[in-house]
């Protein structure tokens, strides 16, 4: 009892890191328990302050002490202590923050439509980019700040090549193809960022609209590979959905009497890409192509096995 009567109060401890002084704050930690440290004051915790402050060994001494609750504080601005401390670019913080987080707060979004990840794609953090992103629900991998930012868009600005192959896969059609308030896409930052692999993968996933957006901003050399990209894959996509409408449409399913050629067809199919070869379908009003593309799919998994050793 004598001991809480003793401690420093919480409000001291504020005090102290308000006007950073570290050394102060330090001493009082030390000396303040879990109840105290975990206290809420002017809607925000003392890690809160800390992290605003960006007092990094402050920091690292008042996470082991405080509440799960308190950790995990969302304030009346919006914030986490992880989103404040991705967005001043403070690598160990997060880092330290990130296995305390529960996953509300790992997936919170702030009042200007940020995440934690979008934070620390802006701020170069890919290490804690890795961390984040399987801890993360879909919605919040794609969510679209205020600006008209995704977490792909922000790493593909940022030349992260690594964290953008780790994303594409996991954003929604509508995501890959966002374009920003400033009118740029994934495609044209990654262009910009000479990220070869990356505009590739994105070529892939992306819509014509969206592709035909990046042609109109794109420098003279991208432009090229684009169109040639584009050129191939719509040749690939006419050979495929010849054959197709000729194996499915022919004569019934008792035509498909070629199983080699069907298992290159699914080699063509997984190059050309499902979307692209829909799109290329559609464009071309082949009749029945909803029924091409859903036989090409139960043929691939009826011989996913026999398709991977080949393909």
């Amino acid at each position: 009892m004598f001991k809480k009567w003793l401690q420093p109060s919480n409000e001291e401890l504020i005090k102290a890191i308000y006007v950073k002084n570290e050394a102060e704050a330090q001493k009082l930690i030390a000396k303040m328990d879990i109840l105290e440290l975990s206290k809420i004051y002017i809607d925000n915790t003392a890690l809160i302050w800390a992290v605003d402050k960006g007092l990094e060994k402050v920091c690292e001494m008042l996470i082991p002490k405080m509440s799960e609750q308190a950790i995990n504080h969302v304030t009346n601005n919006g914030n986490t202590a992880l989103t404040l401390a991705a967005s001043k670019g403070l690598e160990k913080i997060c880092e330290l923050l990130i296995p305390k987080m529960s996953p509300q707060a790992i997936n919170h979004v702030t009042d200007n439509g940020n995440t934690a990840l979008t934070w620390a794609a802006w701020k170069d953090l890919e290490k804690i980019c890795e961390m984040l992103i399987p801890k993360m629900s879909p919605q919040a991998i794609n969510q679209v700040t205020n600006n008209g930012n995704t977490a792909l868009i922000l790493a593909a600005w940022k030349g992260l090549e690594k964290i953008c192959k780790i994303l594409i896969p996991k954003m929604f059609e509508q995501a890959i193809n966002q374009v920003t308030n400033k009118g740029c896409t994934a495609l044209t930052l990654a262009a910009d960022k000479d990220l070869k692999k990356i505009y590739e993968l994105l070529i892939n996933k992306m819509s014509i609209d969206a592709i035909n957006h990046t042609l109109t901003s794109s420098h003279k050399e991208v432009k090229k590979f684009i169109q040639e990209k584009i050129s191939y894959n719509n040749i690939l996509a006419e050979k495929l959905a010849l054959f197709l409408k000729e194996s499915f449409l022919g004569k019934g399913k008792d035509n498909i009497n070629n199983f080699v050629k069907m298992i290159s067809a699914a080699k063509f199919y997984k190059i050309v890409n499902k979307k692209l070869l829909t799109e290329y379908l559609q464009k071309q009003e082949v009749d029945n192509s909803k029924f091409i593309i859903e036989e090409m799919n139960n043929f691939i998994k009826t011989h996913s096995f026999t398709i991977a050793r080949i393909c």
